[in-house]
């Protein structure tokens, strides 16, 4: 854990330091994206990417690099956070090397990685639908932290 997070420092370093940032916000503003579409891409790059990597390190490699991305789109850094999570876990299901998939299957070796894809389908389901719910009413993730805390 502290060698993922030493090397995330040093990523982090090298992000601002070539200003990464900076080039993205600028070539996303040139494909002239809607908000809307722009986090359906970043939802999927989240899940495609889950299918490879940990929770952890996404976040310690991505966050800095779409955190600017994000704030320039004009969405709330704590809707983000909720999108992130959700959007990290559900790919953490997904096939080909969903890794939550490998951790079942530890607990249950006698069913087949086929039998438990199957199986986690409504799983992998659900937490999309909500990820497209929060992008086209992001108020639903909010409204609860700005009634408590106004």
């Amino acid at each position: 854990m502290f060698v993922i997070l030493c090397s995330a420092h040093i990523f982090t370093y090298f992000v601002v330091l070539t200003q990464i940032p900076q080039g993205l916000v600028a070539m996303v503003e040139g494909m002239n994206l809607n908000p809307v579409a722009l986090m359906l891409l970043i939802g999927l790059f989240y899940v495609i990417l889950g299918c490879f990597l940990e929770a952890f390190g996404m976040i310690l490699i991505t966050v800095p690099i779409l955190m600017p991305l994000i704030q320039q789109a004009g969405f709330d850094p704590i809707w983000y956070g909720v999108f992130l999570i959700i959007m990290i876990e559900t790919g953490m299901l997904t096939p080909p090397v969903g890794m939550n998939i490998f951790v079942m299957q530890s607990q249950l070796p006698t069913m087949s990685l086929s039998r438990l894809y199957q199986s986690v389908l409504p799983f992998v389901l659900a937490p999309v639908l909500l990820g497209a719910l929060i992008i086209f009413v992001p108020e639903i993730v909010t409204w609860l932290p700005t009634t408590l805390f106004p």
